[in-house]
C-alpha cells in the first residue's frame, strides 16, 4: 500500500477559481443610476437658478412703441451645497492586504471595502 494519500498529502495547493461569487447579492437600481461625476474640486458645489417671471397679460395695440422694459434676469440666482463626507459604515484594508495578497474574484480590496459599505 502506497505511504502518501491524497486526503492526506502534505504542501497541497488548494485550486481557487477566480471569481467570487456572493450569494446574498442585493440590487440598487438607484445607486447604478446615479450619475458619477469626477472628482472633487472645491467643498463648495453651487448650481445656478432662474425662473420665469410672472405672466403678463396687458397687452400692447399695434404700432405703438416700446416705452418700459424687463430685467429678464431680475430672478436669476444661485443656490449651493457643501461636500459632506459620511463615514456610518467604515472600512479597513491593512497595506499588504491591499498591496501583496491575491484574492480569488478581488482585484481591489479597497474599492470592494468601498463598495460593500454603500449597500
Amino acid at each position: 500500500m502506497a505511504g502518501i494519500v491524497e486526503p492526506s498529502q502534505p504542501l497541497k495547493r488548494e485550486d481557487l477559481g477566480d471569481k467570487l461569487i456572493i450569494i446574498d447579492a442585493r440590487k440598487t437600481p438607484m445607486l447604478a443610476t446615479l450619475p458619477k461625476g469626477g472628482s472633487v474640486k472645491n467643498t463648495l458645489f453651487e448650481i445656478p437658478l432662474d425662473d420665469y417671471a410672472e405672466p403678463n397679460t396687458d397687452g400692447t395695440p399695434d404700432g405703438t412703441p416700446v416705452t418700459a422694459f424687463d430685467n429678464k434676469a431680475e430672478n436669476r440666482t444661485k443656490t449651493g451645497c457643501r461636500l459632506q463626507w459620511f463615514r456610518k459604515r467604515t472600512w479597513r484594508v491593512g497595506h499588504v492586504a491591499q498591496n501583496v495578497s491575491d484574492v480569488a474574484g478581488v482585484s481591489d480590496e479597497i474599492a470592494n471595502a468601498k463598495a460593500k459599505c454603500v449597500v
